[in-house]
């Protein structure tokens, strides 16, 4: 369903009743001229001062929406990422069996990898960050990820 044609009518119909309402401020302040001579009616005239101001303020508004253009939003391309194991193609998964020492070389284009993954010399692991680390196993893993979380097993 297509929106813009009725954003169209509603901002045509804002106009019209902006310039309507314009009108009727004009017709207002020249009324008013007239009225504030007369001390009796001091009640009319703050009357008539708050309608002006509640009527100027409506006119702000309306000048506003009228002339909000509306503009598709366009989705960015990602890449995708798995920070759930579940989805990935080779089935790895947290429940123990074993340990990945040659990750598929798709790997990281599925999980979200540490940036010298392939320098790995260990198994998959899971940083606290949720990036995945090839240094399972080996002292300093993840270090700069907050530390290793849980190694990944293949079935």
């Amino acid at each position: 369903m297509h929106l813009f044609p009725i954003f169209r009518c509603l901002r045509k119909t804002l106009r019209t009743t902006c310039l309507r309402l314009l009108h009727f401020i004009v017709s207002i302040v020249s009324i008013s001229g007239a009225v504030f001579q007369r001390p009796r009616v001091l009640g009319v005239c703050m009357r008539l001062r708050i309608a002006l101001l509640t009527a100027l303020l409506t006119l702000v508004l309306c000048a506003g929406v009228a002339f909000i253009s509306v503009a598709p939003i366009q989705a960015q391309q990602t890449t995708q990422t798995c920070s759930n194991p579940s989805c990935n193609p080779w089935g790895f998964n947290f429940h123990q069996s074993s340990l990945i020492s040659h990750p598929p070389a798709r790997f990281c284009s599925v999980f979200p990898c540490i940036a010298n993954f392939w320098n790995g010399k260990g198994y998959v692991v899971e940083c606290h960050d949720a990036k995945y680390s090839l240094s399972g196993g080996r002292r300093g893993v993840c270090s700069h990820h907050h530390g290793a979380w849980r190694p990944l097993y293949s079935h």
